[in-house]
């Protein structure tokens, strides 16, 4: 019964050499059987303090234990933070401080513990906080208090990144003039294409002017983070004097960074073309940030009007043609170019001023979207980069006949960052780092359709290439983007199931990794598809368990 396991007063934990040692030289007793499943336990949320756990367990056995910290990194940089293994006569008991929080995996040897153990068992643990509550209220001294915020410069970094992707992404090639004499069929697909760039151009001055007025601020943001990190302990202690320094005009803020600042080799270059054109970037955001209207700097068209009433113009086109590609005048793709690279070029003259190492840091740290400050006013990268996360699929199992048929039975399923992990399944759907190009890592997707989507798909595929692979007809296309990757896609709609794999090869060389030519892997990778019938649940699940899940 769990209340074995609730005997704090036998809870050991050995060091992790012990455990190793155990392992390596335990035999199994004439007779025994192997331990029950272990229950595991997630999402405490205020049910129980990962913080407080990890302090009574310190402060009553000392530092981490278990196994997993054997390949923990000197650094944040881990999926697992700290493992406690608890040894007991009749089973164990691992804690584990994953980046997506707290889990218990809770062992018994000769009874299977369920989930309806788990209040007795939190409830019995936190009882026993208070035994150990002056050692651990003596912990917090050793201990660093971090505070996550916003950083705004990688906030309006990226933001710019995004809007220039856009930006850089819409076609405002010109519509070419329909001939005279063409049929209504020709004429509606000319006025189509006439919207449709009137909108995109639309689209494209909305962005070029978002980008222009964020530019400045975007630099402004960063000349601040710069003096912020690197700032004098003198300017740092006295808030009126970096108060002071921040109300200087951004230029003199840049020129006086090696004054202000430490870390600094020389000072900035005024007569560097960079820092002139940064000058220049800062001094023209008025007229976007204040609406200045200057009619002689937009000029876009002259004409005349007689009569009061008749215009006439000097070129012969349309009137939306031409308008709207003038539309852009001072926010076009080149302007937002030429600021782009006016942001990165004085960021890189302000970079090549710091010393080397601190300048690697500093890098890491613009980009990182929440870093953390401490009591000290310190701020450093401390989320790691490793992530793990954890999908619940919302409705019922009627809202779609396969949905259980891949997830557990709480309705979750489990993956990890990044997704370019292997797959398999153990009570939970779970990821490992993957190698690339190996036919165990093909893409499967699933997903349920009504009768208008099933139609609307066939029709699609039956513009593909069709290909019979086992019991299911397939229909395949080869794509690529502007990586090194190609990708072969295999669509099948099976009664009103839409069923989707795809693989991965290298599109620019002969072989891949393991010596096999392309030819071969699309072989390897058909013969799998055929093996597969996808005609009942344990089917699926033998699918996931053997390829990498995309999505529904």
């Amino acid at each position: 019964m769990i209340d074995d396991l609730l005997d704090f007063s036998v809870w050991t934990a050995p060091t992790t050499e012990q455990i190793l040692k155990n392992m390596s030289g335990q035999k199994p007793k004439s007779g025994q059987t192997s331990m029950n499943k272990p229950a595991v336990w997630r999402h405490f949320n205020k049910e129980l303090s990962p913080l407080t756990t990890y302090k009574y367990l310190k402060a009553r056995f000392g530092a981490s234990n278990g196994l997993t910290m054997l390949g923990k990194r000197p650094s944040i940089d881990n999926l697992i933070h700290w493992h406690y293994d608890i040894h007991l006569p009749m089973g164990h008991i691992n804690f584990y401080g994953h980046n997506s929080g707290l889990e218990i995996m809770v062992y018994h040897n000769d009874y299977q513990v369920v989930d309806k153990d788990r209040e007795k068992f939190v409830n019995a643990l936190k009882s026993n906080f208070g035994v150990y509550g002056k050692q651990m209220g003596d912990l917090p001294k050793t201990f660093e208090t971090w505070e996550l915020f916003i950083n705004p410069f990688a906030r309006l970094s990226e933001t710019t990144t995004l809007l220039w992707q856009e930006l850089e992404g819409l076609d405002l090639n010109e519509v070419a003039n329909i001939t005279a004499g063409a049929d209504a069929d020709a004429q509606t697909i000319y006025d189509r294409k006439l919207k449709g760039w009137a909108e995109s151009i639309e689209r494209a001055a909305s962005l070029g002017i978002t980008l222009r007025m964020l530019y400045p601020v975007l630099l402004e943001s960063f000349v601040n983070f710069v003096i912020y990190y690197f700032r004098r302990e003198d300017v740092a202690a006295d808030d009126r004097m970096y108060q002071t320094v921040l109300r200087a005009q951004v230029d003199i803020r840049v020129k006086f960074l090696h004054i202000n600042c430490e870390s600094f080799t020389g000072a900035i270059d005024a007569e560097d073309e960079r820092f002139k054109s940064f000058q220049t970037l800062m001094n023209g955001r008025n007229d976007f940030l204040h609406g200045n209207i200057d009619p002689q700097s937009n000029k876009v068209e002259k004409f005349i009007i007689d009569d009061g009433k008749t215009p006439v113009f000097n070129d012969d086109e349309g009137i939306i043609k031409k308008i709207m590609k003038k539309y852009e005048v001072g926010v076009t793709k080149k302007d937002v170019l030429s600021d782009k690279k006016i942001v990165e070029e004085f960021i890189e003259l302000i970079l090549e001023k710091i010393e080397t190492e601190k300048a690697t840091k500093f890098k890491r740290l613009m980009l990182e979207r929440f870093p953390g400050i401490n009591s000290s006013k310190q701020i450093e990268v401390v989320l790691p980069e490793m992530v793990e996360g954890r999908v619940v699929f919302s409705g019922e199992e009627s809202d779609d006949s396969g949905y259980k048929w891949f997830v557990s039975d709480d309705g979750a399923f489990e993956l990890t960052l990044p997704v370019n992990w292997t797959h398999w399944y153990d009570q939970y759907h779970k990821f490992k780092a993957r190698e690339p190009y190996r036919f165990e890592n093909i893409t499967f997707s699933h997903r349920q359709l009504s009768n208008k989507e099933r139609k609307e798909e066939l029709k699609y595929y039956k513009t593909l290439y069709p290909r019979k692979l086992g019991n299911i007809q397939y229909y395949f296309e080869v794509a690529s983007n502007d990586t090194e990757f190609a990708f072969r896609s295999y669509f099948a709609v099976k009664e009103n199931t839409l069923i989707h794999f795809t693989f991965t090869y290298p599109k620019d060389m002969a072989k891949d990794v393991e010596g096999r030519s392309t030819g071969t892997l699309v072989q390897e990778a058909e013969k799998i598809l055929a093996s597969i019938k996808l005609n009942s649940k344990d089917e699926a699940i033998k699918v996931l368990d053997t390829y990498r899940f995309e999505s529904f």
